[in-house]
């Protein structure tokens, strides 16, 4: 997951390197994430993945983003 995510925040925020980031990297503070950013990602993940964000993207961390996507494609395996 955390190597498919990687790939999915180089495509939407090029200009960080994925190196230099960690499951605990805060997604505005360390990877300078804004709303255009956030949007982008979620579409990512809508086309990616087949999970649907309704509402804000409560997403503070790269961590936060793992464990949503899973818990979405958990919940879509039932």
């Amino acid at each position: 997951m955390y190597k498919e995510l990687r790939e999915i925040l180089k495509r939407v925020m090029p200009g960080i390197n994925p190196d230099n980031y960690t499951p605990e990297s805060r997604l505005v503070e360390d990877l300078k994430f804004d709303s255009l950013a956030f949007m982008a990602m979620a579409s990512e993940f809508e086309a990616t993945y087949g999970v649907e964000f309704e509402g804000p993207i409560p997403f503070k961390t790269v961590q936060d983003v793992m464990d949503f996507v899973q818990e979405q494609k958990r919940l879509g395996e039932k």
